[in-house]
């Protein structure tokens, strides 16, 4: 039997907190290697997973304005299909419903096969009551 013992199972919550809003600050856009819609897109992600919503939703824009114009690029589609789906439950969670669904059905056009059809599918059953094409969305 192994006596190793993760060090992340011994951080607080607070701690892993603030190492979250560390790497939010870390991300500069201004002195950044990466094309700049890739950081955009990893700091709104970054900031979703702390909680803060209303914050994310004016970056995952910027970051979705350029991806739009990159998508067509395998090498970008990727990053595409995730920051879509994630800032549609960005939208989602702050109550923007309807264009929660409009970035959810860009991104299914898109990637129709994506990782995101589960999420579609629960907030079609969840938000919209559409529980017909819920359904048919994971069949």
């Amino acid at each position: 039997m192994s006596n190793i013992v993760n060090a992340d199972d011994d951080e607080s919550e607070e701690l892993k907190f603030s190492k979250f809003v560390a790497e939010i600050e870390r991300i500069d856009l201004s002195g950044s290697s990466l094309p700049e819609f890739q950081a955009l897109a990893q700091q709104a992600q970054l900031l979703t997973a702390v909680g803060k919503y209303s914050e994310s939703i004016p970056i995952f824009e910027r970051a979705m304005k350029d991806l739009r114009t990159v998508k067509d690029n395998f090498i970008w589609q990727g990053l595409y299909s995730r920051t879509g789906g994630l800032f549609a439950s960005a939208l989602d969670y702050v109550g923007q419903v309807e264009r929660a669904e409009q970035i959810y059905q860009e991104v299914i056009r898109e990637d129709p096969d994506g990782f995101f059809i589960g999420d579609y599918a629960v907030f079609l059953h969840r938000r919209k009551k559409d529980y017909f094409l819920a359904q048919k969305c994971v069949l």
